[in-house]
């Protein structure tokens, strides 16, 4: 169901919420990078990421036709991968950030939840996420 989706939702201070790492994952309908790792992503879910309290919130930047995102190209892009995270419009491209020119999609940023702090940037796909991996173990510490 369509709602408002805040980051904040994501803030673990304490590991209550058992959210050990998150992966945020700006991404564009027409990125063929962006559609192999959204392909995958249920799998790396089911295998592990879920488990170890890794959570995933993908941001829709562009459509099929490189026009600012809406919701309706967010639900359309949630339900072709059958994806059961949190995958949002964001059509002003606000975590590019002001000035990009040229950004290689898709972009992940790995985020501590225990203070939001971002901890790695990558730019394209890559199919391991090591720092995603280690902050979740580290989150994962009694």
């Amino acid at each position: 169901k369509p709602g408002v989706v805040h980051v904040s939702n994501y803030l673990d201070c304490d590991g209550t919420k058992g959210i050990n790492a998150l992966l945020i994952d700006v991404s564009a309908t027409w990125c063929g990078a962006c559609q192999e790792e959204a392909a995958e992503l249920n799998a790396k879910l089911a295998s592990s990421w879920t488990a170890k309290g890794i959570h995933v919130l993908t941001l829709m930047i562009e459509d099929g036709a490189s026009n600012p995102a809406t919701v309706q190209t967010a639900l359309a892009w949630k339900n072709q991968f059958q994806l059961d995270i949190a995958v949002v419009a964001d059509p002003a491209a606000e975590m590019l950030g002001t000035g990009a020119v040229s950004v290689g999609l898709p972009l992940q940023f790995v985020v501590d939840p225990r203070n939001m702090t971002i901890v790695e940037r990558i730019e394209g796909y890559a199919p391991t996420n090591p720092a995603l991996e280690q902050v979740a173990a580290k989150n994962a510490q009694p």
